[in-house]
């Protein structure tokens, strides 16, 4: 708990890599997010839970809070340094994303970008996306909650099948980590392909 409250007590960014895991494979990501992306830290509020977990034989230290965000939750995961000390998982407490969302609807990059959202079913069908019986829609949102867009990838694909039976097991929004495309042409800025499911949490073991 020392460790996340210094490593949230400082608006410079350099300050916190002490306190943050993988240090050295995440400060350039968190030069893109702050420098580049101008993007801020969610706005934490009381805390609700704490527990310590294993998540796929890594040990996890967990806290939720109350936020702003979609979902009223923010939850951080802190992870074991090389050090042996709890320090925090920053991509999946900021929401990380290769690009920041405006960027990727004003090129529409026909290349994947990794993107953590917020996913739910939807009925939506519009433009290429307009087969339903082709495609499985699904309402993807920003991890601020600002911007809303639309994916789709086939029903019958790998990645459709995964995202139905994921989507399937409740009603609220997931936070997942998806890859993300626009198609050749694209007629919208709101619609992309989803092109690959990455994990279904924030957190990505790695």
């Amino acid at each position: 708990e020392a460790n996340l409250k210094k490593s949230l007590s400082t608006s410079d960014w350099r300050e916190r890599l002490p306190y943050i895991y993988a240090s050295e494979r995440v400060k350039p990501l968190m030069q893109q997010f702050y420098e580049k992306q101008k993007y801020n830290d969610p706005e934490i509020g009381t805390l609700l839970n704490r527990g310590r977990y294993r998540v796929n034989g890594t040990e996890i230290l967990h806290f939720s809070y109350s936020c702003s965000r979609p979902g009223d939750l923010l939850e951080l995961a802190l992870r074991r340094n090389e050090d042996g000390d709890f320090v925090l998982d920053w991509t999946s407490f900021v929401g990380f994303c290769e690009l920041s969302w405006q960027e990727f609807r004003q090129h529409r990059p026909t290349s994947s970008f990794l993107f953590r959202v917020f996913a739910s079913t939807s009925d939506y069908y519009n433009y290429e996306f307009t087969d339903e019986k082709k495609y499985l829609s699904v309402s993807l949102l920003s991890p601020d909650g600002q911007i809303s867009i639309h994916g789709y990838c086939e029903r019958e694909g790998e990645v459709g099948k995964a995202l139905s039976r994921l989507l399937s097991r409740t009603q609220a929004m997931s936070g997942i980590i998806v890859k993300l495309a626009f198609p050749e042409n694209a007629e919208s800025n709101r619609c992309v392909l989803i092109t690959q499911l990455i994990s279904d949490r924030w957190l990505l073991l790695r």
